[in-house]
């Protein structure tokens, strides 16, 4: 249970208003993805209509790094190592 200041009392300031900022971003991004995962797996009461569907792709853009042009490299010292998970998943119950 959160602690709660009692009435009138000061509140410390806080001291990185950039993270709350990013946090806020990646928690919105975050329930963007569910939702869209959720409709995709057919697991919404209703679906989503076509603008929802591409307002939440909009708002995605904006919030998330678009890593289609992404180079990595490194030098013979220092190579680079990439590892890959790939998790398969099963259709959705009821279907």
């Amino acid at each position: 249970m959160a602690a709660v200041a009692a009435p009138g009392a000061l509140m410390a300031a806080r001291l990185n208003k950039r993270h709350d900022e990013e946090a806020r971003n990646k928690i919105q991004a975050s329930q963007l993805i569910n939702r869209l995962s959720a409709n995709a797996m057919g697991e919404l009461k209703k679906e989503m209509t076509t603008g929802q569907i591409k307002s939440a792709e909009i708002l995605l853009r904006k919030r998330l790094p678009d890593m289609s042009n992404v180079t990595m490299t490194g030098d013979s010292d220092n190579p680079l190592q990439l590892g890959v998970s790939v998790r398969f998943v099963g259709p959705a119950k009821g279907n």
